[in-house]
């Protein structure tokens, strides 16, 4: 079985009050699974499989995974591995693709791992739904999907020598504003809470805010750091090319993907 999920960028900042939300775009991972006489995974990191095999209880599974998403840049690379395994897992063991299932399993183990602070639901949905995704990660659970706009460009900005940040104190002391934007999020003005939340993560980790200011200043419809960076990225009309701002970044073109995940 294969099956493609995809990686994201973020709108609000699960750490900061508690929601999450983040929109699909088209930086596929695929992950084979199959049966096997013993537990084989091939990967960049064995560990998060390993944890999602072990929570699932099951072994004697060959394992392999193909991303195009940059790791550790907070595009969502960890989640949308994670949860298109267990997906996978679970739809042979259970016989049923559920994805509730998968984005459970996913956030314990990566809430196990300590790869994520608040488990990541707002990312595993997204890159199993598609859309633009708003979850409550205190609860656990999925407040809305909507689709992303059509006619829209998502150009994502690495930094060559920038280490991510994670100031997890500082980004709760904006507990008050990140409520503000999930009430932006649900009213429709993902874009503007998009931009703003880029702005509060790079004053809380550190990061200079200047590229997505200046691709908001030449147009782009929302800017701003993803995850806990330390990629940038920006929106803009289909055409329109990459910002002057993201000059001094690696580039990496994609599209907003409101489809779900696909078994290939």
């Amino acid at each position: 079985m294969k099956i493609r999920a995809w990686g994201g960028v973020s709108a609000l900042n699960a750490i900061i009050s508690g929601y999450g939300s983040t929109m699909a775009v088209s930086m596929p991972v695929d992950v084979t699974v199959e049966y096997s006489d013993k537990t084989e995974i091939i990967a960049a990191d064995n560990q998060i499989i390993e944890e999602i095999m072990r929570l699932l209880g099951v072994t004697r599974y060959r394992v392999s995974v193909e991303s195009h998403i940059p790791i550790g840049m907070g595009l969502k690379s960890s989640s949308a591995v994670s949860s298109a395994v267990a997906l996978a897992l679970i739809s042979m063991v259970e016989g049923k693709y559920d994805v509730d299932m998968a984005v459970n399993v996913s956030a314990k183990a990566s809430k196990n791992l300590k790869i994520s602070v608040t488990g990541a639901y707002d990312d595993a949905y997204a890159s199993l739904l598609g859309g633009i995704i708003l979850t409550s990660n205190k609860e656990g659970r999925l407040i809305t999907r909507i689709d992303a706009p059509n006619g829209l460009d998502a150009f994502i900005g690495i930094p060559g020598n920038l280490k991510k940040v994670v100031n997890v104190e500082s980004l709760r002391s904006l507990e008050s504003l990140g409520i503000e934007l999930k009430g932006l999020i649900e009213g429709g003005k993902w874009a503007q809470a998009m931009t703003i939340n880029g702005l509060l993560v790079a004053s809380a980790n550190g990061y200079d805010p200047s590229p997505a200011i200046e691709a908001v200043r030449e147009g782009a419809i929302a800017a701003g750091i993803s995850g806990n960076g330390p990629a940038y990225f920006c929106l803009v009309k289909h055409g329109t090319g990459a910002p002057k701002s993201f000059r001094n970044l690696k580039v990496i073109k994609s599209v907003p993907k409101n489809s779900g995940y696909e078994i290939l």
